[in-house]
């Protein structure tokens, strides 16, 4: 190493020069080959190993890279019918009742709607196959009366007609108890008061929804 002040050659490792006691520079200003050091201090790459960064943006500890190589979605295309997870103050506003229903917002209530549904279907099957093997043709009203509450119950979330479905099925239950002395079709009974239940539950988180944007979770 040569001093900067006198000139005199003296080893790299010494901090000061033994001539003139000037110190030495430091690594990053010491001479490169003769010329002064293009880098400063920063790492060096050779051909055989290029640049990692490349020109790509850099994260530290602090700041991690928030894409990590993963495709990115906007609220809009990853939920169409707003985030399930997402906060009551996140939730989206302005969906109509059809879209609100059907939305992943609603599925146990949606649920529930559907499974009474069902328990509605099976009583029209059971007094289906009834008329097909007693031949008892009347109680094709009863099943279409049934069959009309179900589908008023699945497809319109009718409160209305759940209550009804319950009225019906109580006086269904006491007419064959009085008419066989069998207590029989509690099941539409059933259907009913599940009905009632699950559609007054689903109108109210509609009614709060609306009013203020938010859904009770």
């Amino acid at each position: 190493m040569q001093c900067q002040s006198c000139g005199t050659q003296y080893p790299d490792n010494f901090r000061t020069c033994p001539n003139c006691g000037a110190p030495a520079p430091m690594p990053n200003q010491r001479p490169y080959n003769g010329q002064p050091n293009p880098y400063n201090g920063q790492p060096q790459f050779n051909n055989a190993q290029q640049n990692p960064y490349n020109g790509q943006p850099q994260f530290n500890n602090a700041q991690q890279n928030p894409y990590n190589g993963q495709p990115q979605f906007n609220n809009a295309q990853q939920y169409p019918y707003g985030n399930p997870y997402a906060a009551p103050n996140q939730v989206p506003q302005g969906m109509s009742k059809h879209d609100f229903y059907h939305s992943p917002l609603c599925k146990k209530y949606r649920g529930n709607i559907i499974a009474s549904s069902v328990i509605i279907y099976i009583c029209v099957g059971i007094n289906l196959l009834l008329i097909a093997f007693l031949h008892t043709y009347t109680s094709l009203i009863d099943a279409a009366i049934m069959l009309g509450l179900g589908l008023a119950i699945h497809l319109a979330q009718s409160r209305v007609c759940s209550i009804l479905l319950c009225v019906y099925g109580v006086i269904n239950t006491i007419f064959v108890f009085l008419s066989s002395g069998i207590f029989g079709g509690w099941l539409i009974l059933v259907a009913a008061i599940y009905a009632i239940v699950a559609t007054f539950q689903y109108q109210s988180v509609w009614n709060k929804y609306s009013k203020s944007g938010q859904i009770p979770y």
